[in-house]
């Protein structure tokens, strides 16, 4: 498992050939917020679980979901189907530990290079054939990835979302990703 940061969630039929998706897709997110010091190495489990195994909603997961199930704003998701989304992906945040104390806080340059490392232990971990980033600005920091891990970058949920654009984008890229990887699952 992870040594530093936080721990990726990930879904119970993530690893397997019969998944929603029919491959191993990773989203990736920015960051958490939080008190200094107070960071748990489950933080993201626990908050992926939180709002997606139904328990509280938060839109920023919904978008998620819908997007990744190619439905649109004008979609009801139900609690099962967010939690079949989920279960079916693996989520990690790149930044491992809080970005701030709150929402909107940037991550500091050191921030940014303390994540490399442990994204490549999770990539090694999760050997996903699609990693869908969110924003802008991870996007620009995140380095190429391994050859025959597929990228998809999509505009952060939190800020002016268009379903249209972005679920279509996704929509290629899983498609893609079926053809342009041969990676096996991993056992688990």
């Amino acid at each position: 498992m992870i040594e530093a940061g936080f721990r990726p969630w990930i879904g119970p039929q993530y690893a397997r050939p019969d998944n929603i998706f029919k491959r191993r897709i990773l989203v990736l997110g920015e960051s958490h917020y939080g008190p200094y010091g107070t960071e748990h190495p489950d933080d993201t489990i626990n908050t992926v679980q939180l709002f997606t195994q139904g328990g509280a909603r938060h839109a920023f997961f919904t978008k998620i979901a819908k997007v990744l199930l190619g439905l649109n704003e004008t979609h009801w998701l139900s609690n099962k189907d967010l939690k079949e989304a989920f279960d079916n992906i693996a989520f990690y945040n790149y930044i491992p530990q809080f970005a701030g104390e709150q929402a909107r806080q940037r991550p500091t340059p050191a921030m940014w290079d303390a994540s490399r490392e442990p994204f490549s232990k999770t990539l090694e971990l999760l050997q996903p054939h699609l990693v869908i980033i969110l924003g802008k600005a991870l996007n620009h920091h995140v380095p190429e990835l391994p050859e025959g891990i597929h990228r998809c970058f999509i505009q952060h949920p939190s800020t002016g979302f268009s379903y249209a654009q972005w679920g279509s984008q996704v929509a290629q890229a899983i498609r893609q990703a079926h053809y342009t990887t041969g990676a096996e699952y991993p056992h688990g």
